[in-house]
């Protein structure tokens, strides 16, 4: 029915808003970039998450999970397991699972699932332990393997015991007795009402849909055998953001903040209409304990499970996870590692979680802290943070190879000598025609530069497979090959072995080229 024109009103449109979000292009393609390749070289049988936040404001500075999908075409199938699959379905059975796939490619994995945390959650308890000052730094502790709590024996990681270890070596080599001992002084009552504080049973509150709570006991069946587990991440679910604002109020003062990825609104004109400030939720902890714990994380990288996050120039602190996927027995896990960088002012909190690898590698300090490394050493120099060198440091940097092309032989050898590389030369000319490493590669001393002058072809070979060897035999191997090596990671230790390499085995390169391996200690949890 038509209104008479006397009850009509007009309302002037309001222009609507633009949204800037915290995200960092750059940084997001860092946490990609190393997703996918992590996805791809420990065969990842259900998925990666990963997220950067700054844990000073609560910006989500990048966010990721593995595999992705085409925005632009979300319903295509990239997967060819999944294609052939499909292939030979048809009707309902072709639907549903194709409307399977799908989910599972859809879902923001950080936000919407949730997962036992595993040895990261040992974070937690060490904090309730210091700030109710159940526990001091330099207090003793002995882990036998083992411990039995209500009548029931519950193993450490290190079946064979740890020994004689302080508290803060507890944390560092992510020792299950030691934390069962502090939850036991903290009690149930107290450890709940932490887990509360800390945000793992409510939702943060972050923007993107469906995001999870935790799964936490109640306290009529929160017995001393599930305090026990409960202290090392154990039987219960947290989401991927729950942790990373968890461990950032543990690291920037005691904050919880409320993760945000809107930064601002602004209109047309580019004018910010609204700015989106840092919210605090509630103080958890002490600065003081804050402080304590900044430096036992980063003596976890220093000298315990997460030396494979280590990294020259930086001070980075962690904990590696690895728990075991519900049923138990099945040997599916999933591997965990949050960082944080640099420890005296952290800037950055990132975890990485991998799901079910299927890799010789398994353990979250073996396979994880080495993908938060690889991200950490890309977004620290972009972020503007200075590398500051230890004296050991300094001695062991890789010095860059320099431009001797066009040069005489004898002045491009000197040029290289000088630099404190050996010289190889091919061909009998006088004047250096190309070089291999090309100008600018970076080599530890006494590498090898490859010198062909003008009246010689250069030699092509064959790439060794490297990966479970030795620092001392991939070098060797390589070496043999006429090519170099450029070692990353923690290869000082008798446990470390190669876990990766570029190029692969059987490539074949110019002599002399460079083969990146990534070492890992594999004696960590």
């Amino acid at each position: 029915v038509d209104m008479p024109y006397k009850y009509e009103s007009y309302e002037d449109p309001i222009e609507g808003t633009s949204v800037v979000l915290t995200i960092d292009e750059v940084l997001q393609h860092y946490l990609e970039n190393h997703l996918e390749d992590a996805m791809i070289e420990y065969g990842l049988q259900n998925g990666a998450a990963a997220i950067m936040m700054d844990p000073r404001n609560g910006d989500i500075l990048a966010i990721a999970t593995t595999p992705d999908f085409d925005l632009n075409n979300p319903m295509a199938v990239e997967d060819e397991e999944v294609k052939a699959l499909l292939s030979t379905l048809s009707g309902t059975d072709y639907t549903n699972a194709l409307n399977e796939y799908l989910r599972k490619l859809w879902r923001n994995k950080a936000v919407v699932d949730s997962y036992e945390p595993g040895s990261t959650f040992k974070v937690i308890t060490t904090s309730i332990a210091l700030e109710e000052g159940l526990a001091h730094e330099g207090e003793r502790f002995f882990c036998p393997g083992h411990k039995v709590v209500g009548g029931r024996t519950i193993h450490c990681w290190k079946t064979q015991g740890h020994g004689s270890l302080t508290f803060e070596e507890g944390l560092a080599n992510s020792c299950n007795v030691v934390m069962m001992e502090l939850a036991q002084r903290i009690g149930p009552a107290t450890f709940k009402k932490y887990v509360d504080a800390f945000g793992f049973t409510q939702k943060t509150g972050f923007l993107m849909p469906g995001e999870a709570s935790g799964i936490f006991h109640s306290m009529n069946k929160f017995n001393e055998v599930e305090l026990a587990t409960s202290s090392f991440g154990q039987g219960f679910q947290i989401t991927p953001l729950q942790l990373v604002s968890a461990v950032s109020a543990i690291v920037n003062g005691g904050e919880l903040l409320r993760p945000h990825i809107v930064k601002e609104y602004v209109d047309s004109n580019g004018n910010v209409v609204e700015s989106v400030e840092k919210e605090v939720i509630r103080k958890v902890i002490s600065e003081e304990t804050s402080q304590k714990m900044r430096s036992m994380l980063e003596n976890v990288v220093s000298n315990g499970t997460g030396r494979n996050a280590y990294i020259k120039g930086y001070r980075v602190g962690g904990k590696t996870g690895t728990s075991e996927k519900i049923p138990r027995g099945t040997d599916k896990r999933i591997a965990s590692f949050i960082g944080v960088a640099p420890v005296d002012d952290p800037q950055v909190v990132c975890l990485v979680m991998l799901d079910e690898p299927t890799s010789y590698l398994k353990q979250g300090g073996q396979i994880a802290a080495p993908v938060v490394r690889k991200i950490l050493e890309d977004a620290l120099p972009y972020l503007g943070v200075t590398p500051q060198y230890t004296q050991e440091e300094l001695l062991s940097l890789d010095a860059s190879v320099p431009e001797v092309r066009g040069l005489t032989l004898e002045g491009a050898k000197k040029a290289l000598t000088d630099a404190k590389f050996k010289v190889s030369v091919k061909g009998s000319g006088t004047t250096v025609l190309d070089q291999m490493p090309k100008p600018g590669a970076r080599l530890s001393e006494k590498s090898t530069v490859i010198l062909y002058t003008e009246d010689e072809q250069q030699q092509m070979v064959m790439v060794p497979d490297v990966v479970g060897r030795t620092y001392d035999d991939a070098k060797r191997i390589l070496q043999n090959a006429g090519l170099n090596i450029k070692e990353g990671g923690v290869h000082q230790t008798n446990r470390a072995i190669a876990a990766m390499q570029h190029p692969k085995a059987n490539t074949e390169v110019m002599a002399g080229t460079i083969v990146e391996v990534d070492f890992v200690d594999t004696d960590v949890d």
